[in-house]
């Protein structure tokens, strides 16, 4: 459950940073020589690289430990199983 909250904050980085790197082709300029905010957007491709490998570790763990509790039987809780009502 923890590596899936991991994933998901992961992927919701990468959509910032992404975002905020589509100024680099929507901006007018912010390349040339001697201007300073190319340097600030510029590090968000050091970010995006981290936020994807956040959510692509959080992703396999999430999937090693899905299988590692079927291997050994015991309960695999993915989200999508139904409440039982009989266990007290």
């Amino acid at each position: 459950m923890v590596a899936e909250a991991r994933r998901g904050r992961g992927l919701l980085a990468t959509g910032t940073f992404l975002t905020t790197l589509s100024f680099l082709v929507s901006t007018p300029g912010l390349l040339a020589p001697g201007n300073d905010g190319a340097g600030f957007i510029l590090k968000d491709l050091v970010l995006l690289g981290a936020a994807l490998h956040v959510a692509g570790t959080s992703a396999l763990a999430a999937r090693a430990s899905t299988s590692q509790a079927a291997a050994q039987g015991g309960p695999c809780l993915t989200g999508t199983e139904p409440i039982r009502s009989d266990i007290k």
